[in-house]
């Protein structure tokens, strides 16, 4: 997580390997692909993440003093 110090906005990341694959190797339908299981599950980590940050961020922010 990251903070910017002149707009308090904040990115959540999630970093993979390069070697992570992106799309199912199994087709959905007409040529279209799917998310793989490995990026359905870093999209989720980080729906949690925000959704954790969002209840906690007053209390983390009095936790933190003056900036």
């Amino acid at each position: 997580m990251f903070a910017n110090q002149l707009t308090d906005n904040i990115a959540v990341l999630e970093i993979k390997t390069p070697g992570m694959a992106l799309l199912s190797k199994k087709e959905y339908r007409g040529g279209v692909f799917g998310p793989s299981s490995e990026l359905v599950a870093a999209v989720t980590q980080i729906l949690d993440q925000i959704n954790k940050l969002q209840s906690d961020i007053y209390q983390l922010k009095a936790d933190s003093g003056p900036t």
